[in-house]
């Protein structure tokens, strides 16, 4: 884990939302996600390009969880460098969080966050029948 190392041996250090906000270059980039303070700065080749330096010196929980599935929840664990102080934490609602929670929740309400296979047929068949349109169409 990071520079934060073994937690359970070491003590956690803790950071203010004002500290992790000095930290918002590419060369120098800290982000918070889940009350957790990540040093992204090493981070080499991320999927979505330089996009992941946008939140650097902020909060990124609601970004994050918007845009990547579960299994990249694991990948932050190398870059965990502490905690957010207790005290600053959520204190950063902004109306992109505040409509993402009613987003999220409804979505999970509706069930949409269950694949099913027909929608996945359903989807690639649009997708196909998009493809050929366009090739007949542009001859």
């Amino acid at each position: 884990m990071g520079r934060g190392g073994n937690t359970a041996a070491a003590k956690v250090p803790k950071y203010t939302l004002a500290e992790v906000a000095k930290h918002n270059t590419k060369d120098d980039a800290w982000l918070v996600y889940r009350s957790k303070v990540f040093d992204i700065s090493a981070w080499g080749s991320h999927p979505g390009g330089q996009i992941i330096f946008t939140h650097a010196g902020r909060d990124a929980t609601d970004v994050f969880n918007s845009f990547h599935p579960k299994s990249a929840y694991a990948l932050l664990d190398r870059f965990y460098v502490g905690d957010l102080v207790k005290d600053d934490r959520g204190k950063e609602v902004t109306p992109f969080s505040r409509d993402m929670d009613v987003i999220r929740a409804s979505a999970f309400k509706m069930g949409l966050h269950k694949a099913r296979y027909v929608d996945t047929c359903c989807c690639v068949r649009s997708l196909c029948g998009l493809r050929w349109g366009c090739a007949w169409c542009c001859q």
